[in-house]
């Protein structure tokens, strides 16, 4: 099936964490945390008949929604002050205590976090320092291999010369 990632709404069983739905996802957030789903501004309604309840999939795409969301922390609930309350980005820097250039891009984040088919492996801490698996950042790694490059070079120096 095919998925229009800007078509502005989405039914549930079309929900597959495009970054545009989960923007809008956080958009409608008090209605999702209810347990219903947006009613379609387009009216469209599926003739098929499904062996499901119409609660089942708003519910199980809020089970999955969920523990993406409770991850991110305060940085979460500033995206949902952004995109459900509508509040702009001056007054959530006063509300967070942050920076004003940092609130888009922590919001940016929460839905990066929150995209994607499956959930994210690595803790959202680790998201937001860039970590990955196999690829370690600390400070101790990095003087190491500082060490070891200089030495390297000293190495490369001395064989040159005669």
């Amino acid at each position: 099936m095919q998925i229009n990632p800007y078509a502005g709404f989405w039914l549930p069983g079309e929900f597959i964490f495009l970054y545009q739905q989960v923007e809008w996802y956080i958009e409608c957030y008090e209605v999702m945390a209810r347990g219903d789903w947006p009613i379609d501004p387009f009216r469209v309604r599926s003739e098929t008949l499904s062996p499901h309840g119409y609660f089942e999939t708003p519910i199980a795409v809020w089970l999955d929604f969920l523990p993406r969301f409770q991850a991110t922390g305060r940085d979460g609930e500033m995206a949902v002050d952004f995109y459900c309350y509508q509040k702009d980005e001056g007054r959530l820097a006063q509300i967070y205590n942050c920076r004003y250039d940092q609130v888009g891009k922590r919001i940016r984040r929460v839905v990066r976090y929150i995209s994607g088919k499956d959930r994210k492996d690595i803790s959202y801490r680790e998201f937001c320092q860039h970590r990955r698996p196999g690829f370690p950042h600390s400070k101790a790694t990095h003087r190491n291999f500082t060490k070891h490059s200089k030495e390297n070079k000293v190495t490369k120096i001395a064989t040159r010369l005669p």
